[in-house]
Parts: C-alpha cells; structure tokens; sequence
C-alpha cells in the first residue's frame, strides 16, 4: 500500500477548495512553472489537465491531488503549505471568486 503524502493547508486554502468543488466536483491542482517564483499552482477541474510523464505527484490537499513537472520537483522544498492571498488566478486555473489566488509556501 501506497501512502501519499498530506500536504498542510490553511483554512482560506480549505474554504477556497470547498467552494470550487462545490461548483466544479472534483479537482487538481498543478505546479507548471519554476519553484521560488512560481509557487501559484493551477487549480483545475479534473477532467481539464491531461497529466503526463513528467508530472510527478507531490501529496494531496484536502483530498486534492497536488502535481508538480518532474525537472521543477527536484527543486521544490519538501515541506509545503497550500494558502491563498490577495491576487487574481493564473492562466487557466478556476476563478476562487474572493480576489484570491492559490499559492505554495515552503
């Protein structure tokens, strides 16, 4: 048996998550660009991203799967923290709705 690790997450994060799949059922979130710079993760319907090889589970959040490209992952802090703060979603990542935005601290 296989253990995934449990990755931390704010209670904004956790009521974040809560209203998307509310609105969207099930999700993933998604790690595309560099580690120190790019710690906003896409958070996606999960029919929306088709992962592939080099898309690396890291751990789940509140039962969300958390992926990050294999060649950023090797980079990346083990110890993470999924939050919010002020800003607007990233490229095609699901709107929060509260002028918030997913981020990755570590």
């Amino acid at each position: 048996m296989i253990t995934t690790r449990q990755i931390p997450i704010s209670p904004a994060a956790h009521a974040a998550l809560d209203r998307l799949r509310a609105q969207h059922g099930r999700l993933v979130l998604h790690v595309t660009g560099g580690c120190c710079d790019a710690g906003t993760p896409l958070c996606l319907a999960e029919g929306d991203i088709i992962l592939g090889q080099r898309d690396q589970l890291q751990g789940v959040c509140d039962g969300v799967p958390l992926y990050r490209m294999s060649d950023e992952a090797e980079q990346c802090p083990v110890s993470l923290e999924l939050d919010v703060e002020p800003g607007r979603a990233v490229g095609f990542s699901l709107d929060i709705g509260d002028g918030t935005r997913f981020v990755l601290r570590g």
